[in-house]
């Protein structure tokens, strides 16, 4: 026995038609509203034989009569919609547009899992930036105070507080994601693959669900060290497009995450510079440019972002300067033996135009790596708090400078060469 192939310009107009007739029945009374008159919800079962038949849609089908449901995995969970629910939404939505077009809002949803066009924006919420205005990035990102995006996005009127406390009037991050809701069999959810996620911003690429919040959170971790100050994120929301919504508010409800870093202190607001903007578009190119060759890197900014979410508590700066020689030795490709010779001698060459700075470099090295030996090694002697507060600032200004450069120039092929070259350029 052979299959017909699936004809969906034909399984649409039946649908529509369906839903028209169930819209039709509803109309003809008095009520000026469709939700006032249980009319339309009185024959939905052709439409749901009818959308019983999509090839993508049949396998997800759990139950049967009133109780039977479509389950379908979004971003970070799983739903189970009453089939009958939704064709009265549909129904509905036909009073407004018409069946045709109500038919095809859900095979355009049904169909999206195989090219991962679910249309939606995500916004997440940034602690210790101050916008007065709204700063374009690209590819459709954009910066905007909480409050100028909060009805636009049906958000809370007040982003979750960070241990009970928050921020005044925070920024947000809004950027571009699309991806496949995967209408799945009900009880394999185990096995299923990840959902995927596309971006434009900072550059197109795909991350599996699993990545989705690590790579929301290197984002903030880059902006603090573009601005050299704590940024801290733990809010992020998901808004998926209003026509989704309209055609179920199941299928269009938002997925909300507690993401990212939480302070041990009240951030101050800070007010980004054009050129820390830069720095920071610059910073999420390059670290997306290549996912493979930058690991390493992503590490070290990591790292550095962790820097600025310490500060109190008992090991708060001792950890804090922890991290920062952890990025260093990433980015200047340190190892045993000579760990402190090599860096001081690599950051002097690679940052310092000159004799004196070059110079400065060399000492605030040693006195940074002598914290540090002492914290791992020593720390009854590491010194007293204002002298690891001072290392701990030199030794991330060194790191932040060093990450910038390494994006702005490239990152060198052989250190030991940077170093040849620059000894023989001071030398003539």
């Amino acid at each position: 026995m052979t299959h017909r192939a699936f004809d969906e310009v034909t399984w649409m107009q039946r649908l529509a038609c369906a839903l028209e007739r169930i819209a039709a029945d509803e109309t003809s009374s008095l009520s000026p509203s469709p939700d006032a008159n249980p009319g339309i919800e009185q024959h939905p079962s052709e439409a749901i034989a009818i959308m019983r038949e999509h090839p993508l849609l049949k396998p997800a089908l759990r139950g049967s009569g009133t109780d039977e449901t479509l389950h379908v995995r979004t971003l970070n969970s799983f739903r189970a919609i009453f089939l009958r629910n939704l064709v009265i939404n549909l129904a509905k939505l036909s009073v407004k547009e018409g069946g045709r077009l109500a038919a095809h809002r859900l095979h355009r949803y049904l169909a999206a899992e195989a090219n991962g066009t679910i249309p939606a924006h995500e916004i997440t919420v940034i602690h210790g930036l101050t916008l007065g205005n709204k700063i374009d990035l690209d590819a459709g990102a954009y910066l905007a105070p909480y409050a100028d995006v909060r009805a636009e996005f049906d958000l809370p009127p007040e982003p979750e507080t960070l241990f009970g406390t928050s921020f005044p009037d925070p920024a947000v991050l809004v950027r571009d994601i699309e991806f496949g809701p995967r209408v799945v069999p009900p009880g394999s959810y185990e096995d299923l693959p990840e959902v995927e996620a596309a971006y434009r911003f900072p550059a197109d690429h795909r991350i599996d669900y699993k990545d989705w919040f690590a790579d929301s959170s290197l984002l903030i971790d880059l902006f603090s060290i573009a601005t050299g100050v704590p940024l801290i994120s733990h809010t992020l929301y998901v808004r998926l497009a209003e026509w989704i919504q309209e055609m179920d508010p199941e299928f269009g409800a938002g997925t909300h995450a507690l993401v990212g870093y939480s302070p041990d202190w009240l951030l101050n607001g800070h007010d980004p510079t054009r050129g820390e903007i830069e720095a920071f578009l610059k910073l999420v190119r390059y670290m997306h440019a290549n996912d493979e060759s930058l690991n390493k890197l992503k590490s070290a900014a990591r790292r550095l972002g962790s820097s600025l979410s310490r500060s109190w508590g008992r090991f708060g700066q001792e950890d804090r300067i922890l991290d920062v020689a952890i990025a260093l030795e990433i980015m200047y490709e340190l190892k045993a033996p000579e760990i402190t010779y090599k860096l001081r001698t690599r950051a002097g060459y690679f940052l310092g135009n000159n004799s004196e700075e070059r110079v400065n470099i060399f000492e605030n090295v040693k006195c940074f790596y002598n914290v540090r030996s002492k914290i791992v090694h020593d720390p009854e002697k590491a010194g007293d708090r204002d002298l690891i507060r001072e290392v701990s600032s030199t030794g991330f200004d060194l790191a932040r400078q060093t990450l910038l450069k390494l994006v702005y120039e490239g990152r060198p092929a052989d250190w030991n060469l940077v170093v040849m070259s620059a000894k023989e350029s001071a030398e003539n």
